[in-house]
């Protein structure tokens, strides 16, 4: 509904009967007073609130229905529960959200700021510290070994060693060096439960006679056995030292190894004295288990041992078991000797320590043979060839050999036989390799030859008559001296070869090709006042002259020098150009100067650096953008750049060897 008819009114009475007179907004927006039925209610956006008696409440926008009285407030910028205020405690605020961030900043709460819902952090970001939290939230929790001997529990026990546990670079409580999953009696809480050394006391036994065994009937227990106590109880006798499980059962009436035996086998081999006497071995004699007196085993004939073999008073009587060879025992040629009987038959030395010979035997008596090399180390000659032949005595296998100081070794250029089989210098070491010959132009070419020892480059190219080509084919230092180059004039400056061209005028980069063609030629490059003074009054000393340019052709068959309407090319310089009148000297000629690769960079024709320039006042100006190739005036010998290649700039050139 958008509307409704009615009329004005102040009171109800002013209205039918059941309607009553109420304050309304009409299209206007105006309050006014106006006649309603008690039901109707104007509810534009369908959500049960507007204008009207028959309304629950009036509506604070009736254009949307998710704003009404009864609406939850979000977070949109709207009034959304018609209470007169924006936004505030919106439903949607204060919940849980994630914030893009990691670690302990991942967690948030929803605010609402200008009627948008923000994702607000609620740990704010911190320094990291050790507690498994990422709080710097980089991603990474305890980075950089920041929990590195840091307190700990070990397996969550602070009891006990467990409290002295730390943690390692990565945050890993580390086991404390006490623990142990069983107790130990060393008074301290291994296992972490809060109880020191339980169940692990042990049981110690009197030894009243410090045996090392215990009294089995006199116990205590405890961690460590206090003084007069051990932790075994396998004495059977704690009064007699004496008596004990490892003691030697002797002939005393006791069990001494306490095997419950007393005496068990030891009443044998006591001392007795072999029929009755005692005298020498015989005094050595021992009874056998039954108590009899044997005889002594080194009863009998007399032998070097010290003893009275035969019982009779004398010792070793006739020197038994001297006198024969036998060895010492000792290395080398100290191991001769004979024997002798002195309390036993002993070896005696024979042959004593002398200095080291080669003869294979160790003379010194040290365990080694020959060290030193004995004899060695004097010249000799091996009887090879070459170097091989000189060599230094050395003892070998007992004698001294004359061994060689060089070996063979690949043959090299210096007159010796290096490889010792009796040929000089062979197979051309050294040679066969292009080489410098330090002669000028085509004579420096060589090949590499061994002479006499020494490795030489011998020439293999050789000076011919000079012709115009920009090379010293005569190898006299000077480029084409005294040719006639294509009908230009040749001239030397110091070694270099200079062509002065012009009997036809050409353009610059007609010049240029035509200089190119005679070989190692380009347009002159100049690269000093003395050289730009000399190609200038070279030029002007050769008389140059020519036609100027402006006459027409008689058709005479004659030479013309091609000006307005002629059908017959230019004179060469020297010729009959009768139809033009006297000759005059050309005012221009070109050199190898252009920028015509690129602008404002000017380079010679030859590849050479620019060392040095001579342009007249003002030049180069590139007059139109189409002035590239330098030209010398002949009057001054300045320069200036000039179009290249237009038939209406023509010049005699200069071509240089390079």
């Amino acid at each position: 509904t958008t509307g409704f008819c009615s009329d004005d009114c102040t009171e109800a009475t002013d209205c039918p009967e059941g309607w009553v007179c109420a304050t309304f907004t009409d299209s206007g927006s105006d309050a006014v007073m106006r006649c309603i039925e008690p039901e109707l209610c104007l509810d534009r956006d369908q959500d049960g609130y507007g204008e009207g008696p028959g309304c629950a409440a009036p509506d604070c926008d009736d254009t949307r229905s998710d704003v009404s009285p009864l609406a939850d407030e979000v977070c949109n910028g709207l009034d959304d529960d018609c209470d007169s205020r924006i936004d505030d405690n919106p439903v949607d605020e204060r919940r849980e959200c994630e914030t893009g961030f990691v670690g302990r900043c991942a967690s948030g709460q929803t605010r609402c700021a200008d009627g948008l819902l923000e994702c607000d952090a609620v740990a704010a970001t911190g320094e990291d510290v050790c507690d498994g939290a990422d709080n710097d939230c980089d991603g990474v929790a305890d980075e950089d070994g920041i929990c590195d001997g840091v307190p700990c529990c070990y397996l969550e026990r602070c009891d006990g060693v467990c409290e002295t546990a730390r943690r390692n670079g990565d945050g890993t409580c580390v086991q404390p060096p006490a623990y142990s999953s069983d107790e130990s009696c060393d008074g301290l809480d291994n296992d972490c439960d809060g109880t020191v050394d339980e169940d692990a006391e042990q049981v110690f036994w009197a030894d009243a006679d410090r045996d090392g065994f215990g009294d089995s009937s006199v116990v205590i227990s405890g961690c460590v056995a206090p003084p007069g106590y051990v932790d075994n109880d396998r004495d059977c006798d704690d009064t007699l030292a004496a008596v004990r499980p490892d003691a030697v059962e002797v002939c005393d009436g006791l069990d001494n190894d306490c095997d419950n035996d007393t005496d068990s086998g030891v009443c044998g081999d006591l001392a007795c004295c072999w029929d009755d006497t005692c005298v020498g071995v015989c005094g050595t004699a021992r009874t056998d288990e039954t108590g009899t007196c044997t005889v002594p085993a080194a009863f009998g004939d007399e032998r070097c041992d010290s003893l009275d073999n035969n019982c009779d008073g004398r010792v070793d009587e006739g020197n038994p078991g001297a006198g024969v060879a036998c060895s010492t025992g000792l290395p080398g040629v100290c191991e001769q000797g004979f024997s002798i009987c002195s309390g036993d038959v002993l070896c005696v030395q024979t042959t004593f320590p002398s200095v080291e010979t080669c003869d294979d035997r160790d003379n010194d008596c040290d365990g080694t043979v020959d060290e030193g090399n004995p004899g060695g180390g004097s010249a000799c000659f091996t009887g090879l060839a070459g170097v091989c032949s000189l060599g230094v005595t050395a003892c070998q296998a007992g004698a001294n050999t004359c061994v060689a100081t060089v070996s063979a070794s690949p043959e090299v250029c210096d007159g010796i036989d290096n490889d010792c089989d009796g040929v000089t210098d062979q197979g051309n070491p050294g040679g066969g390799v292009p080489c410098n010959t330090g002669r000028p132009s085509v004579c420096s070419e060589g090949i590499t030859a061994c002479v006499s020892g020494a490795t030489v480059c011998q020439q293999t190219q050789f000076g011919t008559s000079e012709i115009c080509d920009g090379i010293d084919n005569d190898c006299d230092g000077v480029v084409d001296e005294g040719t006639t180059c294509s009908n230009c004039i040749q001239r030397n400056n110091g070694s270099q070869s200079y062509l002065f061209c012009g009997r036809r005028f050409l353009r610059w980069n007609n010049a240029n090709d035509a200089c190119a063609s005679l070989g190692r030629y380009r347009l002159v490059t100049i690269d000093s006042p003395a050289e730009n003074a000399w190609v200038q009054s070279e030029f002007l000393a050769a008389a140059w002259s020519t036609c100027d340019n402006s006459c027409p052709s008689a058709f005479d068959a004659a030479c013309s020098d091609g000006g307005v309407g002629s059908g017959v090319t230019l004179c060469d310089y020297g010729t009959d150009c009768w139809d033009c009148g006297p000759r005059t000297a050309p005012t221009n000629l070109w050199i190898g100067l252009t920028d015509s690769a690129v602008e404002g960079t000017f380079a010679w024709a030859s590849g050479g650096p620019v060392v040095w320039t001579n342009w007249e006042a003002g030049e180069p100006n590139n007059l139109n953008d189409e002035e590239d190739c330098a030209e010398m005036r002949l009057s001054n010998g300045l320069w200036n750049d000039n179009r290249c290649d237009n038939t209406a700039v023509l010049w005699p050139w200069v071509c240089e060897s390079f």
